[in-house]
């Protein structure tokens, strides 16, 4: 097993030997951001880069890791909400890679921070990847 520290997309970083490759963003529009919906964000006061996940992904070459996680931060829980994460896993498994778990983090709001009782779900969640 191989870790990095956590990069962001916009680096374009080298996940090779890094296993599980674990992947997120925040869920925008109910699903993984776009430059459209990174734009928005930032003129509503939110940070990032032009880059992201969704840019980043498809540039992977093909089973870059063994295995897979997915994982986002969503503003509510449920149908309507939609799942940056369930994106995320698409095109990991598009990748060849095979996704082992996907997760959602629930932000107090737009700009954060999690919700109570979150950031402990996602050190236990990370945990269990390993």
């Amino acid at each position: 097993m191989v870790c990095q520290v956590p990069k962001p997309a916009a680096e374009r970083p080298d996940p090779a030997g890094v296993d599980p490759l674990v992947v997120g963003a925040p869920t925008h529009n109910r699903g993984l951001p776009g430059p459209g919906s990174r734009k928005e964000a930032r003129a509503k006061g939110g940070e990032g880069e032009d880059f992201g996940v969704a840019e980043w992904l498809p540039t992977l070459p093909p089973a870059t890791a063994a295995r897979a996680a997915a994982f986002d931060t969503v503003t509510g829980l449920g149908f309507f909400s939609g799942s940056a994460a369930k994106r995320i896993a698409i095109l990991l498994r598009r990748r060849g890679l095979t996704v082992v778990d996907r997760a959602n983090f629930l932000a107090g709001d737009q700009q954060g921070p999690l919700a109570d009782d979150e950031l402990a779900r996602a050190h236990q969640w990370g945990a269990s990847l390993v």
